[in-house]
């Protein structure tokens, strides 16, 4: 009986090339470049990390190739290729999510140049001149501003509108008694 061996194509060429030439074989480069197995395992890394998969080509490339110059020289065996592989997949990914946050370039605006024409364009105006917002990424200055703009927003509402007579004014504290 014969065994057929679907995906694994690098562990197989690995095993009919000597080793001293595993990191310079044309078969091996083309093996790794072709494995179905070594292309949807960074398929599906690309998949988890939210990386675009119209990169896939560019990342498969640069995996296959950082495996091939520099970690099949320190492989034991071939059977052990598909974890090494794996893992450089995994961090040449998660190095190509992070330039994709990271690197994004647009115009730059000077916020003087800014010329204001509604109300929501000041709310934006105050986010950006906030003193507090540069140290803790601005998160816990944007959370204030934004309870701050609510309640100002509620109030104009209630002057407006006035107040729902299907609501009562005042609270009703419900739980446990106070213990006096």
């Amino acid at each position: 009986m014969t065994r057929h061996y679907i995906f694994d194509s690098i562990q197989r060429m690995l095993e009919n090339t000597p080793q001293e030439q595993w990191s310079t074989s044309p078969l091996v480069s083309r093996a790794l470049l072709n494995c179905p197995r070594l292309g949807g395992i960074i398929r599906n890394l690309m998949i988890k990390r939210a990386v675009k998969l119209e990169w896939m080509g560019d990342i498969r490339s640069e995996v296959a190739s950082i495996v091939q110059m520099k970690m099949l020289a320190k492989l034991d065996s071939p059977q052990s290729a598909y974890f090494v592989a794996y893992r450089v997949a995994q961090l040449v990914i998660y190095n190509w999510g992070k330039t994709e946050e990271n690197t994004f370039f647009t115009q730059e605006v000077s916020i003087n140049e800014c010329k204001l024409e509604n109300e929501n364009d000041q709310e934006l105006m105050d986010r950006l001149n906030l003193e507090g917002g540069f140290f803790n990424d601005g998160s816990e200055s944007e959370k204030a501003l934004d309870k701050a703009l609510a309640r100002e927003r509620l109030a104009r509402k209630l002057e407006q509108h006035g107040w729902p007579a299907e609501i009562p004014r005042e609270r009703k504290r419900i739980g446990r008694p106070s213990k006096e």
